[in-house]
C-alpha cells in the first residue's frame, strides 16, 4: 500500500505531526492549555517555515535516495519540534505556566 503512494509527503499521513507536536509539548510537562496553544502555534510556524537547520536535514536527507526520503519527511517535524519545544521552555522560565 505505501509503494502505491506517489507523493513524498501525502498530506493525509499525519504521523510526523503528531510526532513533532508532542515532542514540542514534552518540553514543557504539566502545560496549561495556553502553553499548549502555544507550542501547536510555534510547532506549525517552524514546520511551515523550515528554517535552518530543518530545511537542511531534510535537504540531506532528500539527496540521499528514495529510500532516506521517508526519514527526511520526518526529520524535518522532529527538528521543528525540538525548536518550538525550546521556544516554549523559554517562555515557560519567562513567563511562568500561563
Amino acid at each position: 500500500m505505501l509503494k502505491d503512494i506517489e507523493e513524498p509527503d501525502p498530506s493525509y499521513v499525519v504521523i510526523d505531526e503528531v510526532v513533532g507536536v508532542m515532542l514540542t509539548l514534552s518540553f514543557v510537562p504539566g502545560a496549561s492549555i495556553k502553553m499548549a496553544l502555544l507550542g501547536f502555534i510555534t510547532f506549525r510556524f517552524f514546520d511551515i517555515l523550515k528554517p535552518w537547520p530543518i530545511k537542511s536535514m531534510e535537504c540531506f536527507f532528500e539527496k540521499k535516495g528514495k529510500s532516506s526520503q521517508a526519514f527526511g519527511v520526518m526529520i524535518d517535524d522532529v527538528f521543528a519540534g525540538i525548536m518550538a519545544g525550546l521556544v516554549c521552555f523559554v517562555a515557560k522560565l519567562l513567563l511562568g505556566n500561563f
